[in-house]
């Protein structure tokens, strides 16, 4: 198997590990007005002030990608310590680190204003370099308030959220429309202040600019978020803080509650019914997800992205069967990796972007739970909801069937809405690409256009003041 399949089969987590992935931001831009507030009783993290490109060194296809540093961000620690691009990060406070669960653990661990080193592999040899660590930058947008808060989850601990709102004057008090952003699978940060062309912010913001109010929350452990370690958690406790989240934006005294709505994107799709089961949501908007069961998905995931890269067909249905075993005894038997690799040491190719416990930076109880969920269920359990859902032409990390699936479900509830978008030329990182082919090669590189979010805003100012259509007709010929 070839290092691009390794790199591409991480499904609806590819945005936490892909070439782009942005785990570190600059420093917030001069001369910005805006309205700001102080982040309140959560201490804002160290920033390491780094971006991390995906490599795999010849004869580690096996292993996790090394910390490659593609760039290094003017007045973050790293550029103080002297890392240049180019560098592997080996060590945080001279403790090792492998991923980038590892880095955000062990930056969790020091604060702002302390000395500390950064030890990176350059030319071959490790460098130990002085720094002194660096609080993260707080997020600033021209014509909005934002406002760094918290919600307290379930079971006490308590979550960052970020707040976006349209600036307004003294004697506008109307209430306005909102939404609760979900992110995707992976236990990164949504709290990347001055990085543009990223889902997790500029969607929010974008939307903010168009007039409501927007909340996104950091996972347990992540970010400025206290708690348990994200990737140590189940479903369910993910879900709860979602909801803890919704319950919070619907009760804000600038949020209008009847018209408060869920956008998903990629695996946040996957939480957004259950989010809304149960509350009063005007409707939800998903891009790039899917709502047939995880063992489905992992599968036919793979068989496209195999596809995609012009892999030999042999070679596809070769790996598939691996991939069924593998992803059998995960997911139906609910085995750890280890005990599969232990029972089944011949599928230890499939070892990448995990360990002994956990696939893509979660634990496998987080599968377990995921496989047993019936998702296609939650989204007819959301009776009289108006419902978006949007593919990207050029997405293969997602299909447009799970998006049809959704808005027919949607459609043939009593009073709901169901509706699918295709967007032209854009890839499952919102990116606009001219072809397939340039898609796969520059992922989410492409030209952020805002044409989700356009689509979102148009979606809404339509629907409100129309009546439900009539039921779609079943699904035919497939």
């Amino acid at each position: 198997m070839t290092r691009a399949v390794c790199m591409l089969v991480a499904g609806l987590s590819l945005l936490s590990c892909g070439a782009r992935v942005v785990v570190a931001q600059g420093a917030a831009p001069n001369g910005v007005q805006v309205s700001q507030v102080d982040p309140g009783d959560l201490p804002r993290r160290v920033w390491l002030g780094t971006v991390f490109g995906s490599a795999v060194s010849k004869g580690q296809e096996n292993a996790s990608p090394p910390l490659l540093i593609s760039k290094v961000i003017e007045g973050g620690t790293a550029h103080a310590a002297g890392v240049v691009a180019g560098d592997v990060l080996l060590a945080v406070n001279d403790k090792p680190v492998a991923d980038w669960v590892e880095v955000s653990a062990q930056l969790r661990t020091v604060r702002a204003g302390e000395a500390g080193f950064v030890t990176v592999e350059r030319d071959g040899k490790p460098t130990r370099l002085a720094t002194t660590w660096v609080t993260t930058p707080l997020e600033t947008l021209p014509g909005t308030t934002v406002r760094y808060s918290s919600v307290t989850a379930p079971r006490g601990y308590v979550l960052r959220t970020i707040i976006t709102a349209p600036n307004r004057t003294a004697s506008d008090t109307r209430r306005l429309p909102a939404f609760l952003y979900l992110q995707g699978l992976g236990c990164v940060s949504i709290d990347r202040p001055t990085m543009t062309g990223l889902p997790d912010g500029d969607v929010p913001r974008e939307l903010a600019k168009s007039g409501f109010v927007t909340m996104r929350v950091d996972k347990p452990g992540i970010g400025d978020s206290l708690g348990p370690a994200c990737s140590e958690i189940d479903f369910g406790e993910e879900l709860a803080c979602y909801r803890s989240a919704f319950d919070s934006l619907s009760a804000m005294p600038e949020v209008d509650p009847e018209k408060v709505y869920i956008f998903g994107y990629s695996f946040g799709g996957v939480f957004a019914p259950f989010v809304a089961e149960g509350k009063k949501v005007a409707g939800i908007a998903v891009y790039g997800t899917h709502a047939r069961t995880w063992l489905e998905y992992e599968l036919e995931n793979t068989r496209r992205q195999m596809t995609v890269l012009n892999e030999k067909p042999g070679d596809v249905n070769e790996r598939l069967q691996h991939l069924a075993e593998f992803q059998s005894m995960l997911l139906l038997r609910k085995m750890t990796p280890g005990e599969i690799f232990a029972a089944k040491p011949e599928l230890k190719f499939e070892a990448l972007l995990m360990d002994d416990t956990h696939q893509y930076g979660r634990h496998a109880k987080f599968f377990h739970e995921l496989q047993e969920r019936n998702i296609a269920k939650a989204w007819q359990d959301c009776t009289d909801l108006n419902v978006l859902a949007m593919h990207g032409e050029y997405d293969w990390v997602s299909s447009p069937e799970d998006a049809e699936l959704i808005a027919r479900i949607a459609s043939n509830s009593p009073k709901g809405r169901g509706e699918m978008q295709m967007l032209d030329g854009l890839d499952h990182g919102m990116t606009r690409h001219e072809s397939l082919a340039d898609s796969v090669t520059k992922f989410a590189q492409g030209d952020w256009t805002g044409a989700v979010t356009a689509t979102v805003v148009e979606w809404v100012g339509r629907t409100q003041k129309q009546p439900a259509r009539k039921p779609l007709p079943p699904e035919t010929g497939r």
